[in-house]
């Protein structure tokens, strides 16, 4: 690997992460969330306001900022409204105790008045630094960011300045608004092309007027979908199949089912790949929703007696869900399943706050409670690992087969590495069995013999923290949110029951989406009991975008965001809701000639998929970090497939994952934002302590990407992560606004 550049920056209220090369394991100390389409609303002195990073609207004033935040209590920088005042909000609903007043609309923001005269630089608020270096730093993380994404051609370009801009609070910490346009932008040279852009054979897609019985040779005959692409392309030989393009017309292609691209669909090789190129940066998306533009809404009465601002509506879905209904976007924005705490995800609060402190959490009891699974069991080692200089061992593990005894010589780089390795992490241990059972041990075993308590209990319902006080019908439905008990990440319970004479839930699954396992209730490790909140109950039903499916009467309950009228066609044509946890898998069934390969990916946007955080996650590695394998994208077997100028969104559980054997692949010059969990994963499979059997992602790029606003879901997420897996090249990445990590290798597999 590479050396690394990286900066890094912690201050109050962002941190944003600029990388030049690779880099290693850190953790961020706090984040604010900017999920798309939300608005980020901010009032500078001698300006009008905007609404970052997504430009929706310009160059409002004061009273329209305050009458939009009106329109949207989820609005960051201005969380609540009263009146004609805009409460001022440290980020994810934490109103800021010194001006609790608010703003009064029509004024200057008080915690930004315009500049005095000049005069000995003060510490930027709580960094305790100079505030001409802090705000320098920040301009030249700035700066930095337009050349990492700058390339030619790139449309977005200004747009993901935006999105850099607003998370380094320049405008806001550092006098005044910043002319993203006089920054300047030194375009590094991008990845080379490495296919041919001449095509011999061009289809075409059309997901508006086409026909999969045309012959989809020409924009007037297009096909109307991707699996007609694929029927054509397996009738070739993929051997010698001439560089091909397929146009993909503006528009959604919906895809109810993965689509499935293996070694009969690439092209003949990396300089003639088969090329799916979209329309234009942004004009044609790729969705996993399923279309709910044509349901039949009525109002009905809602009982919940806090909802006072907002309309419930229903529709029936009779004979239409053959999918797990886990989630509902509205175009690029979700929807959320009916809650307790209200609040949303997508709303970060730094873990130094939680312990009672954050908006959109219930805490767990005083009263601590512990495991009471069994411990795994060992398995026994059988391997001893040699140094062939001097012959001295350097540890032991395991190799299969099992049954035998192995020895082996390996070379090491220098002199540390040829003392023994025994009781630090490079010891390999591996169990299995007892408390291990809840994660998925088929294709690595554990390495932290660990567990955690399937129930929590809770709070007296009307206590500072306290539980819900409405009757769930049926808890079982529920999922349960909370974090591990140090918070190195969050665990997610399906409910099995609400027990009120006791104060206690208990879970029939989770706990599994990170390794550390713990506690939970009491003063955990920080000295505060958990934050949690539970979601998909009925009865919690009673703000707004928030929905619950009735799978015993196959209705849809929804409570529309303000503004929209679900009875009108034009509100909800992008109402969807996403049918699989993958849209586009790379499947080759071996490596070279079986391999999924020569495919180039270009300008189109990913998005609309199930959650998996209650899918099977595994341990990798001595890392204390759990993995789903799966992503939005998913690739196994997969060599030369680039993903180039992509947009990755409205994603609920990875982004794009690279499993098992997965050579040359390139992750280009793409955007990932508003990420359940991590954007990009590259993770591999070893046999125990063997990976000598080209199980290993190696030799990819992931290159120029802006990745930001992630881990939605699953708050032990990271915007790039790594395991088993070497000799990548991790480049001119900018990753920002995440829960945990920026990039995470897991372990020092492959060196």
């Amino acid at each position: 690997m590479s050396t690394a550049v990286m900066f890094m920056f912690n201050l109050q209220r962002w941190t944003a992460l600029l990388f030049v090369s690779g880099f290693s394991h850190f953790a961020l100390s706090e984040a604010s969330v900017i999920p798309a389409p939300k608005c980020s609303l901010h009032i500078y002195p001698n300006t009008a306001c905007t609404r970052n990073p997504y430009k929706q609207t310009t160059g409002m004033t004061v009273d329209e900022c305050c009458q939009n935040c009106s329109l949207d209590t989820q609005c960051q920088g201005f969380t609540h409204h009263a009146g004609d005042v805009c409460l001022y909000s440290l980020g994810a609903g934490i109103v800021d105790p010194a001006h609790r007043e608010g703003i009064t609309c029509g004024t200057v923001n008080p915690l930004h008045p315009p500049p005095g005269p000049p005069g000995p630089s003060p510490p930027s608020p709580g960094s305790g630094v100079d505030k001409d270096f802090d705000c320098g730093i920040r301009k030249l993380a700035q700066e930095y960011a337009s050349i990492a994404l700058a390339s030619d051609g790139n449309a977005a370009l200004a747009d993901s300045m935006e999105i850099v801009t607003e998370a380094l609070q320049l405008a806001a910490d550092c006098n005044g608004t910043v002319d993203i346009a006089s920054i300047p932008t030194k375009p590094h040279a991008r990845a080379s092309q490495r296919w041919n852009s001449d095509t011999s054979v061009d289809y075409y897609v059309d997901p508006s007027s086409g026909n999969d019985a045309n012959s989809g040779l020409s924009p007037d005959a297009a096909w109307r979908s991707l699996p007609r692409v694929l029927e054509a392309l397996a009738q070739t030989a993929s051997a010698t199949r001439p560089p091909t393009t397929v146009h993909l017309l503006p528009g959604t292609l919906r895809v109810p089912s993965t689509l499935t691209l293996t070694a009969l669909h690439g092209g003949s090789s990396r300089g003639a790949p088969v090329v799916f190129r979209a329309a234009g940066p942004g004009e044609t998306v790729v969705s996993g929703g399923y279309d709910l533009s044509n349901l039949t809404w009525t109002r009905v009465p809602n009982a919940a007696a806090s909802l006072t601002n907002a309309t419930m509506y229903k529709a029936s879905l009779q004979g239409r869900v053959n999918f797990p209904f886990e989630s509902l976007f509205l175009g690029a924005r979700r929807q959320l399943r009916a809650r307790f705490p209200n609040g949303s995800p997508e709303d970060y609060c730094a873990r130094d706050l939680h312990g009672g402190n954050c908006d959109g959490f219930a805490q767990a009891s005083d009263t601590e409670i512990h495991a009471d699974s069994t411990p795994g069991t060992a398995v026994a080692h059988n391997a001893v690992v040699y140094d062939e200089v001097t012959g001295n061992m350097i540890t032991t593990g395991v190799v299969p087969p099992l049954s035998q005894q192995h020895n082996i010589t390996v070379p090491t780089p220098n002199d540390a590495w040829r003392k023994p390795r025994v009781g630090s992490f490079a010891y390999f241990s591996a169990y299995e069995g007892g408390q291990l059972e809840r994660f998925d041990a088929s294709i690595t075993k554990p390495f932290w013999n660990t567990g955690v308590p399937m129930k929590m209990g809770f709070r007296a319902p009307g206590t500072k923290g306290g539980f819900s006080t409405r009757t769930w019908a049926h808890p079982e439905e529920a999922v349960l949110h909370t974090y591990q008990s140090a918070y190195w990440g969050s665990w997610v319970f399906q409910v099995a029951d609400v027990l009120r004479e006791n104060n206690t839930i208990t879970f029939s699954k989770g706990g599994f989406q990170e390794s550390r396992g713990g506690t939970m209730g009491g003063s955990g490790q920080r000295g505060e009991a958990q934050d949690y909140f539970v979601e998909n109950v009925f009865e919690e039903l009673d703000a707004m975008r928030e929905w619950y499916y009735n799978p015993r009467t196959e209705d849809l309950f929804w409570i529309p965001p303000a503004g929209i009228d679900p009875t009108n066609p034009a509100h909800v044509a992008d109402l969807c809701a996403p049918t699989v946890p993958t849209i586009v898998a790379l499947r080759g069934s071996g490596v070279g000639s079986s391999a999924a390969r020569n495919i180039v990916f270009d300008g189109i946007t990913f998005a609309h998929t199930l959650p998996t955080f209650l899918a099977d996650f595994e341990q990798t590695s001595g890392g204390d970090w759990a993995i789903h394998r799966t992503g939005g994208v998913t690739l196994e077997n997969a060599e030369n497939v680039t993903f180039t100028g992509c947009n990755f969104s409205a994603i609920e559980g990875n982004g794009v994952v690279l499993s098992g054997h997965n050579e040359g692949n390139v992750i280009t010059r793409s955007h990932f934002s508003d990420i359940g969990s991590t954007p990009v994963v590259l993770i591999g499979a070893a046999a125990y302590m063997d990976g000598r059997n080209s199980t290993q992602p190696v030799r990819n790029e992931v290159s120029h990407n802006h990745i930001h606003n992630f881990g939605v879901w699953n708050r032990q997420a990271a915007g790039y992560f790594e395991g088993l897996s070497y000799q990548n090249n991790v480049s001119f990445n900018v990753i920002h606004d995440g829960p945990r990590a920026g990039a995470n290798f897991n372990d020092g597999f492959g060196g």
